[in-house]
This record gives structure tokens, sequence and C-alpha cells, in this order.
């Protein structure tokens, strides 16, 4: 497929239009089927205030795509969230080519909530740890803040690692040498001298 689409601008947008038909479809048919109590088409109509032969429409991958308003409708039928957005042809292939029973789910906000409740929580908290413990070490607020603005944004620190031992994939190469100046700095002045760095912790540590 890849080839293909290298070759010939017009297949490659064939592919995402028949993409964007795939989902659409596809996810509206699981929302309706995949709830506590499934809804038939009519009850879907009843929801949506349009005729039975609308919602059926939904569903075709051969009819004309709805709009963006209509999805809108449809997600607030559903009470889910409508996400539109222009992404590279990588990502539609990876998409298609990782399908699986429940790429189609989504879940409503009630069924979400907790889990919603639950990262928040862990954020605030891991945010928490982040910020005592880098302003312990780090005198400069505005270099405090963009470490904890990219720790934050860390998929490791959203799993939870330990701020015993920080990530140091996760902050940005400019912003990691600042903090090690800074903390080479706070040691020799504690010390009275300049002492060679033996944290254990920092790169030039670990490179010796």
């Amino acid at each position: 497929m890849l080839a293909a689409m290298s070759q010939s601008e017009e297949y490659r947008h064939a592919v995402v239009e028949e993409s964007i038909r795939m989902w659409i479809t596809s996810q509206i048919k699981s929302l309706r089927e995949g709830r506590t109590e499934p809804w038939d088409y009519k009850t879907f109509a009843e929801k949506l205030g349009k005729k039975v032969s609308w919602a059926y429409r939904l569903e075709d991958p051969n009819e004309v795509s709805p709009t963006i308003p209509t999805l809108l409708q449809v997600a607030r039928t559903f009470d889910v969230a409508l996400e539109v957005r222009f992404v590279a042809f990588s990502k539609v292939l990876d998409d298609l080519t990782t399908l699986h029973s429940g790429s189609f789910t989504v879940p409503t906000f009630n069924d979400d909530a907790n889990h919603l409740e639950q990262e928040i929580r862990t954020m605030k908290d891991l945010i928490d740890k982040a910020r005592r413990h880098l302003w312990g070490t780090i005198a400069d607020a505005n270099l405090a803040r963009q470490l904890i603005d990219a720790l934050a944004s860390s998929t490791k620190y959203r799993k939870g690692w330990d701020m015993a031992s920080i990530p140091f994939d996760a902050i940005p190469d400019d912003l990691l040498k600042s903090w090690w100046a800074m903390r080479s700095a706070n040691r020799r002045t504690r010390a009275g001298r300049y002492a060679t760095c033996d944290c254990g912790e920092c790169p030039k540590c670990k490179n010796r």
C-alpha cells in the first residue's frame, strides 16, 4: 500500500477518503450497538430527531459522508467527543494496519468519568511531587516551571515513574543541560569549592 501511495497522489487521497468513511460508519454502528441496552435504528433516529432512513445512511459507507455539524449532533446523541484534524499519511496507514476488535469502541462521558477523574488526580499528585523535588534543587523559578511542564507531558511521567529517578529522556537537552549546570553550581556553592560532581545521577557521572 505504501508503494502505491508513493506513486499515485490520486490513490493515496482515495485511501484517506475510504478510511474516513470506514471509521465514521463503523464507529457509529459500534456506538449504537455497544450500549448497555443497544439501540435499534428506530430508537437511534428518535434520539437524533431524524427519520429512520437517515439513521441507516449514517452507517452506510457508500452514502455521502456526513457533514461536521451532523457528526457533532451524532456525538452529542452518544455523549462522546468528536475530533476532526489533519494528519500525516503515516498516521492513516498506522491506523489501518493496527485495526483490532476494539478499534471502533468509544466510551461515553459517564463511562469514562471515573477514568478521567483518576487521571486528573494522578497528574496533580505527580506534578506536586515534581514541584517539591525540582524547587528543592533549582533556584531559577522559570527553569523549574519549564522542567515541570516537560515532565508533565512525558508518557513515563503520566504512567507514574518514581520522582527519585528522573527520566532524563523526557527532558529536552537544553533544559537538561541548564538543570545540571545549576545543580553543579549549587553543589559547589554548598561545598565552598569547585568539587567534581559525584551525584551518580547526571549524564557526566554515568559516563565516567
